[in-house]
């Protein structure tokens, strides 16, 4: 039995049957057109950022001959994707970023394979657990879920694949080239201007079938439709999701490993300027301040944190307003550490979806051991709402919530810890989260160069906030930089 399709997966898959869009037409990758091409005249490229994005840009360009030097703020790599080990027994880990690894994401696959990392099931092959108005129902259970929302009759004879197809299928069906540079054209600035839900309403969806898209998601009033679109398309059709067996940390380390020296932590850049023969990093490092100079320079690190960087004035200022002005979303997670995987022995997986709403994990899933960790995925105003609150009323609205949705946290509970993305001063939010009217105005000029130096990261890419986003988003810069210094 394979593993039952999350939220998202039903609803691209209905939109995508409707529009006659096959995945033929959606699995043409570009990756080979950005192969970096062997130097003639190797050059000195500085990177800002240790994440994903910076690390492959740097591993790429390293093998073509150039010369890299990689700022780093933490002292550890891999950005966003980070797994958390203390403080939890026995050698248990759950990730606080990047988690999953779609089927489709070969970029991603193939990068773990070089580095010689293993992948895992990500989930068991049991259907989740849905939570729905005080009710717990299994994700198999359809009619069962539609009911506890409310499908009127009409709703629950046409079934939620149709009624999905008939709100997005004409949508999805003019999507097209997703990938291509310059998407998207004008002409998708009316569905860029409006949220899932305005769009939901405007089309009469129901409350309803909006509480069904929404479930343990929680972004409907927060990004605009045409983002919430192209992810659908970007995910057809996927089949399963895995991880890297031992935390999907061990891809940034494995890559950072290689880099070796070339990589200086604890380097925060404070300012980036540029002429017409180099370009110059401002690093603060023990109170002084040192100058990195090179011929170009890749910043692979998210809007957020780059703002925060004195920046040249000569920016456009459309890019600048892009830097300022792309939103991220908030994402809070808590860890439950459990005496016993008690779970295991109900009829659902350990992995759920809720109203409120959240997704639900088993952190721990194919790890050894008796102990296991539950996590909370909460993003948007829930998110919020939980980095709000102090660390220890955190756990306790977990352990709440766990509670309600897979009974026997609180006699098995051991500690817990939390997670808030918006707090790590390195990060300022999870992932970019198009708003309104952002992917019109922003996507073709985000990426765009400014003289010398080059941008890079998950928000740049046609997958925000999946892995495979910043590894194609740092392979094509290095491609680029590497072409134009062939020119």
């Amino acid at each position: 039995m394979k593993p039952w399709p999350s939220r998202r997966e039903f609803l691209r898959r209905a939109a995508i049957t409707a529009a006659g869009i096959g995945a033929s037409s959606l699995d043409r990758l570009p990756f080979g057109a950005w192969r970096v091409a062997r130097a003639q005249q190797p050059a000195r490229i500085v990177i800002v950022g240790a994440g994903l994005s910076g690390l492959v840009a740097a591993h790429e360009l390293i093998k073509a001959g150039h010369d890299v030097i990689v700022l780093e703020a933490q002292l550890r790599p891999g950005g966003r994707v980070f797994t958390i080990r203390e403080p939890f027994a026995e050698g248990l880990y759950a990730e606080a970023g990047a988690a999953r690894i779609p089927d489709l994401h070969e970029l991603t696959r193939r990068y773990a394979a070089e580095f010689g990392l293993t992948l895992v099931p990500f989930q068991p092959t049991l259907p989740r657990r849905v939570y729905v108005h005080g009710q717990r129902l299994s994700e198999d259970d359809e009619a069962g879920i539609e009911a506890a929302l409310g499908f009127s009759e009409s709703e629950r004879q046409l079934g939620r694949d149709q009624l999905v197809a008939n709100l997005l299928g004409e949508r999805l069906a003019r999507l097209g080239d997703w990938q291509a540079p310059a998407w998207p054209d004008p002409s998708f600035k009316d569905i860029d201007a409006i949220t899932i839900s305005e769009y939901a309403r405007h089309h009469r969806a129901s409350p309803a079938l909006m509480k069904r898209l929404d479930l343990g998601l929680g972004l409907l009033d927060e990004t605009s439709m045409l983002n919430a679109l192209r992810a659908f398309a970007a995910d057809a059709p996927i089949k399963r999701y895995d991880k890297i067996d031992g935390g999907n940390d061990r891809l940034p380390a494995a890559m950072a490993s290689q880099l070796g020296a070339r990589i200086r932590y604890g380097s925060p850049v404070v300012r980036i300027d540029q002429d017409a023969q180099a370009v110059r990093a401002i690093v603060r490092r023990g109170g002084e301040s040192e100058t990195i100079r090179g011929d170009y320079l890749i910043c692979a690190i998210p809007f957020t944190v780059l703002r925060t960087i004195d920046l040249p004035s000569a920016f456009a200022p459309p890019k600048r307003r892009a830097i300022e002005q792309l939103h991220y979303t908030e994402v809070s997670r808590v860890y439950l550490q459990s005496a016993a995987r008690y779970w295991e022995g109900q009829p659902q997986s350990g992995f759920a979806v809720t109203d409120h709403p959240m997704e639900i994990f088993d952190a721990t899933f194919g790890q050894p051991g008796r102990r296991g960790i539950l996590m909370l995925y909460t993003f948007g105003a829930l998110a919020r709402q939980i980095q709000k609150l102090p660390p220890n009323e955190r756990i306790r609205y977990g352990r709440v919530e766990a509670e309600h949705v897979y009974p026997g946290m609180n006699v098995n509970f051991d500690g817990g810890v939390s997670w808030c993305w918006s707090e790590a001063p390195w990060a300022r939010g999870a992932f970019s989260v198009h708003a309104p009217g952002q992917l019109t105005a922003f996507n073709t000029i985000a990426a765009r160069p400014e003289g010398r130096i080059y941008f890079a990261g998950e928000h740049l890419s046609p997958w925000p906030g999946w892995m495979q986003g910043a590894l194609a988003s740092g392979l094509k810069t290095a491609h680029e930089v590497a072409s134009k210094i062939a020119s």
